[in-house]
């Protein structure tokens, strides 16, 4: 079954910059922040159609901040139903680490997010998460660190309903997400 890997999370966490570290060796990653809204009006880019018609496993950078993003990821695998979705979320507990990184992101060249959007993108996207869980075939939860380091820190898979939390566990896991997903139903099995 071919696989798409979404790369999300706030602006400034470090997605375009480590993403393919957590994702597997070749995958080809397509990065459309400044196309997104043409993406929208036109429906597909030319590269992810490319990627669904030849059924390739591919990932695509969106932080999931809101329910647009959800409705394409959607509409992605409405494309082409075979492909399972894993979701890759690097989040932090620091939203200054996502200020500090998108200045210096904005001051190096590149484009440039309202400390405001930026605050409202990261309140929202693990809400939005839990609201649309049911897309999501496997989500990978990975700790950005003040440091400078990226931590996995737990992934469920919807496949046997698995939930595997490491060792250590940052407060927005901690709070927010491992309650939710340690309440997911349970797989039923037939009684063969």
């Amino acid at each position: 079954m071919p696989e798409l890997f979404v790369i999300a999370g706030p602006p400034g966490i470090g997605k375009s910059m480590n993403g393919q570290e957590f994702t597997r060796a070749g995958i080809e990653i397509i990065n459309e922040n400044d196309n997104w809204v043409d993406d929208q009006k036109n429906g597909f880019s030319d590269s992810v159609k490319r990627q669904l018609r030849a059924g390739n496993d591919f990932a695509y950078e969106l932080s999931l901040s809101s329910r647009e993003h959800y409705d394409y990821i959607r509409a992605v695998k409405a494309f082409n139903p075979g492909h399972k979705l894993i979701v890759n979320l690097f989040f932090t507990d620091s939203l200054q680490l996502c200020f500090d990184r998108a200045r210096s992101r904005h001051e190096n060249g590149s484009h440039f997010v309202p400390p405001e959007r930026i605050a409202q993108m990261y309140n929202d996207i693990i809400p939005l998460l839990k609201s649309n869980f049911e897309v999501i075939d496997t989500l990978r939860l990975i700790d950005a660190k003040k440091t400078g380091q990226f931590s996995p820190a737990a992934e469920y898979t919807r496949a046997g309903n698995r939930f595997i939390v490491r060792d250590w566990e940052p407060k927005w896991l901690l709070d927010n997400l491992r309650p939710f997903l340690e309440r997911r139903p349970k797989p039923q099995t037939s009684g063969c």
